[in-house]
């Protein structure tokens, strides 16, 4: 992140889906239990199509470090899709 980012408190919004084992192995629980340390906020929820859906919104890096950590999740394939202007959400 950049210091100009940092200095105006630059707020970002990710949509993202995730693919793979993610229903019935505890991936939302574990997602809210990260945003929660990261002092993100959002939601997540199943579909039907057996994938999980939400969304995080937050200070740029904390966005990025909860991707990051979902990533992490042994059982999904992940596949993020930005919304909105590509600096985030105004302060």
């Amino acid at each position: 992140m950049s210091a100009l980012a940092k200095a105006s408190g630059v707020l970002k919004s990710v949509d993202y889906e995730v693919f793979g084992r993610v229903q019935g192995v505890c991936f939302r629980m574990y997602t809210e239990e990260e945003a929660r340390k990261m002092g993100v906020v959002g939601w997540v929820k199943n579909t039907r199509q057996g994938t999980v859906t939400g969304q995080v919104q937050g200070p740029e890096d904390k966005v990025n470090a909860i991707n990051t950590e979902i990533l992490q999740f042994k059982y999904a394939t992940y596949r993020q899709r930005a919304r909105g202007r590509k600096e985030g959400l105004a302060e």
